[in-house]
């Protein structure tokens, strides 16, 4: 195996590693005072060369200045029919519709997915697709036979419980 040397100065003493053992071509004095600050440099030029500022501090705050914070706009909600501000509130979810104008936001709703269902699937029912029909077929078949066999596996269970209760109380 041929030694290592630093490129800067050639000793061969304290040369620098990382965390998994690699051995690199310069010693620790030679990387703090040659290789990281030509480094910063060439970081440095490049920045220069590319955004016009010399440093990440400059660049951050030209970009701050060219493009100021939004102040987030809050909007109330009102109703799409009426414009009261009395909408409906149900858990955690808030609707554009008031009280008086709940049945017809519902019913647009139900409208405006039937559209959709029959536009994308040609079909505004999606249950009376073929496909979605055999599919749930398939989940049914394939639910019902575990829970019959989850059912059989306790029944069976209960029964040995049962006769080792039998037998214990014979031997008794």
């Amino acid at each position: 195996m041929i030694e290592k040397k630093c490129k800067h100065c050639g000793t061969t003493k304290d040369l620098r590693t990382n965390k998994n053992g690699v051995i690199y071509n310069c010693c620790i004095t030679c990387y703090k005072t040659i290789e990281v600050p030509d480094q910063i440099y060439k970081t440095n030029e490049a920045l220069q060369k590319k955004y016009g500022s010399s440093s990440f501090g400059m660049l951050r705050s030209d970009r701050c200045k060219q493009m100021p914070k939004k102040e987030p706009t809050i909007t109330k909600k009102t109703c799409k029919y009426c414009g009261s501000e009395n909408i409906v509130k149900k858990g955690k979810y808030t609707y554009r519709s008031c009280e008086l104008h709940w049945k017809q936001f519902q019913k647009d709703a139900d409208i405006k997915r039937k559209k959709t269902n029959l536009e994308v699937n040609g079909n505004s029912n999606l249950m009376k697709l073929p496909e979605k029909i055999e599919k749930f077929k398939n989940t049914m078949l394939k639910n019902m036979v575990v829970s019959i066999l989850c059912r059989i596996l306790n029944l069976l269970k209960k029964e040995e419980r049962i006769t080792y209760q039998n037998l214990a109380a014979k031997d008794q």
